[in-house]
């Protein structure tokens, strides 16, 4: 019996994610965004799904844990854009961003998330600051070709033993 990863959707808009995860070995069972129009749009598209109403950077995470396998994210790409990049980043504007972005790689760690997914993260590296440790990213990368990997067997309906739960 196939078990599905159990996902929650950060900064999940209208529901790209969503949307990318039908047909895949994937259950969303929160999406958590500030928007209020997106989080209509993603309830109608996804009615079984728990849309929460809340800023990312301040809500707590804390009853997802240990029941989340998967966070997915699609982090605003506006700030670091390559449309953007010609017009600076007022200070305001980079701290709020390097906030969220800061709050998105701690909430794996701190649900005890086994694999996250975050749109753009090439971007995301490029934006960082030098002393940004890489190794968060190192790692990072390869839990993402780890969830690619289980995603293809899986679509091909094969087994990935490393992958299973017992």
């Amino acid at each position: 019996m196939k078990k599905n990863l159990i996902a929650i959707d950060v900064c999940a808009g209208a529901g790209g994610w969503a949307v990318a995860a039908r047909g895949l070995p994937i259950e969303i069972v929160a999406a958590i965004d500030w928007n209020e129009d997106c989080l209509a749009t993603y309830k109608r598209n996804f009615p079984s799904v728990e849309t929460v109403l809340a800023d990312v950077t301040t809500y707590d995470f804390s009853r997802f844990t240990g029941r989340v396998d998967l966070i997915l994210g699609g982090l605003p790409c506006e700030p670091i854009s390559s449309a953007r990049r010609a017009i600076p980043l007022r200070q305001e504007e980079a701290e709020k961003f390097k906030l969220l972005v800061d709050r998105c790689l701690e909430i794996p760690r701190t649900i005890g998330a086994t694999w996250w997914c975050y749109e753009d993260v090439r971007d995301l590296i490029a934006w960082l600051p030098p002393f940004t440790p890489h190794f968060l990213f190192d790692a990072a990368a390869e839990a993402m070709w780890r969830i690619e990997h289980y995603l293809a067997k899986a679509k091909e309906g094969m087994r990935d033993e490393e992958h299973e739960r017992k």
